[in-house]
């Protein structure tokens, strides 16, 4: 019999049983599913940086124009102004004390109607009228 026992870590060949090759071949399976999982989340991410990356060329497309041009289009509002001398509509926009005359056209029929105004005085006569009930 040994004098002494003692025990050593060594590199030993062993033979799966039956029961670990089953429990690998579920490891391999949840690598695979996990592997699928992130190849999706990164197609998905790279379609996101792709459009939030074609969106920022297309405003910065979009403002070098602008810069570029030095002017926008833009809806503001205007003065409109009937001259009946003239037979025209003049439509005036005011900027930093400026008019700039936006467009000009010639007055419709109606527009060349002067309309009267019929708002009541407080001296108009008419107004103390009486009017009787109907079969007083």
């Amino acid at each position: 019999m040994p004098e002494k026992t003692e025990y050593s870590l060594e590199l030993v060949k062993i033979d799966f049983t039956p029961e670990e090759k089953i429990d690998l071949g579920l490891q391999v399976a949840e690598q695979v599913r996990l592997l699928k999982s992130i190849e999706a989340q990164k197609k998905s991410a790279a379609a996101d940086f792709t459009a939030r990356e074609k969106q920022a060329n297309l405003e910065i497309d979009e403002l070098a124009r602008k810069l570029e041009d030095g002017f926008e289009v833009r809806q503001e509002m205007c003065l409109v102004e009937y001259d009946h001398a003239l037979n025209m509509v003049h439509y005036i926009f005011e900027q930093d004390g400026k008019r700039i005359i936006v467009e000009q056209r010639k007055m419709t029929a109606d527009e060349k109607q002067i309309g009267i105004d019929f708002e009541a005085d407080s001296d108009n006569e008419f107004d103390r009228i009486e009017v009787p009930e109907v079969g007083e």
